[in-house]
């Protein structure tokens, strides 16, 4: 979820300015993160996908968290990817993470506890990883 949690970051807090005499170019950031859900013909859907340049991909109605990734490939490697699922249990989300997934979008309904502490863990620890001793 880093590099999701990223994004959103950039886009709350902006881009520094730089240093120096030379003329100011403040780069622009988006108001909002594009992030494209495909809940249908998968591959299409995906090719469709990558012409809009998202800051992230949610995949729907595929069960298997190898075969999102698979599907997923062709966005490139640097763009945030996730899965939604109908309930989140505690195999779905260890695999999804194992997977590399950086979104998990999943209903309350039948989703277990201990689920959602998983992917709290897992969104904290790949946080945490980064941060240095002054942002604790």
């Amino acid at each position: 979820m880093s590099s999701f949690l990223d994004r959103l970051d950039q886009i709350r807090d902006g881009v520094s300015a730089p240093l120096g005499f030379g003329a100011r170019r403040a780069e622009k950031t988006p108001g909002m993160a594009l992030v494209g859900l495909v809940s249908q013909e998968h591959s299409k859907g995906i090719a469709l996908l990558a012409d809009l340049k998202p800051d992230a991909a949610l995949v729907s109605g595929v069960s298997d968290p190898s075969a999102v990734k698979e599907l997923v490939k062709s966005l490139g490697d640097g763009l945030p990817w996730g899965a939604k699922v109908s309930a989140l249990t505690e195999e779905n989300a260890k695999e999804l993470e194992e997977a590399g997934c950086d979104i998990q979008a999943f209903s309350l309904d039948g989703t277990t506890v201990a689920a959602v502490m998983i992917a709290i863990f897992f969104a904290f620890a790949g946080r945490s990883a980064r941060m240095s001793d002054e942002d604790w």
